[in-house]
């Protein structure tokens, strides 16, 4: 990515976990910054259960084409959204039901 902004990811898969990683850490930059959470130590510790959560989904097996990106942000950003407070567990189950009923 030539940046830290979601536009710059272009709409592909990847099975590359360093790649999905980037755009998960990205995706918690974001959510907040959006929030207007500038504490370092916050900041690190929802990247660090991110990055937890991606390495798992990714030690599974994917599919072949590998992971989206562009929804692999989308993930990512909500579960910051929820370990920082914003929403709980049970509205980010909803954005995503919603989501995929979309």
């Amino acid at each position: 990515m030539e940046n830290n902004s979601y536009g710059s990811v272009i709409e592909k898969n990847s099975k590359d976990t360093a790649e999905v990683l980037q755009v998960a850490i990205c995706a918690a930059k974001d959510a907040a910054k959006n929030r207007g959470m500038s504490k370092a130590s916050v900041i690190e510790s929802i990247i660090s259960e991110i990055e937890e959560i991606v390495r798992d989904e990714m030690s599974r097996d994917l599919d072949p084409e590998g992971v989206s990106l562009e929804i692999q942000y989308f993930l990512s950003y909500v579960d910051a959204n929820v370990l920082l407070g914003v929403i709980s567990e049970r509205k980010a189950e909803e954005i995503m039901h919603h989501y995929t009923e979309s």
